[in-house]
C-alpha cells in the first residue's frame, strides 16, 4: 500500500530517527533545485533496472518536484513487492515551502 506523505511528516521522521530510504527518481539536471540529505538519486524512467538494488522490506519514500512522478514510483516498487511505500506529497517544492525555505520552488 502507498501511503502519502506530508513534508512535515517527513521531516519529523527523520528528525526522530526513522530508518527510512529516500529515492529521488527527478531527473539529474532538476538536482540543482536541492535534495534531502541521504536520498538516493534513481530517475523515475530506471527505476524498474534498479529496484532490485533495494530492499523491499524497508520503509522506501519516493520523492519528485511534485509528488505526480514519485507516486507513479511507489506504485510500481509495490508492485514489485515492495511492502511499505510512501509518496512525498508536493515533492520537492512542498519542502522547500514547509521545511527547507532555502530551497528553491520551481
Amino acid at each position: 500500500m502507498i501511503t502519502e506523505l506530508s513534508a512535515t511528516e517527513l521531516a519529523s521522521r527523520l528528525d526522530n530517527g526513522d530508518k527510512l530510504v529516500l529515492i529521488d527518481v527527478r531527473e539529474a539536471h532538476e538536482l540543482v533545485y536541492g535534495q534531502i540529505a541521504n536520498s538516493q538519486h534513481i530517475p523515475l524512467g530506471d527505476l524498474d533496472f534498479d529496484l532490485d538494488k533495494l530492499d523491499p522490506n524497508h520503509p522506501t519514500v519516493f520523492i519528485c518536484r511534485s509528488g505526480g512522478r514519485s507516486h507513479q514510483a511507489a506504485v510500481l516498487a509495490s508492485e514489485y513487492g515492495f511492502s511499505d511505500t510512501y509518496n512525498l506529497t508536493g515533492g520537492m517544492n512542498q519542502w522547500a515551502i514547509d521545511v527547507d525555505p532555502d530551497m528553491d520552488v520551481y
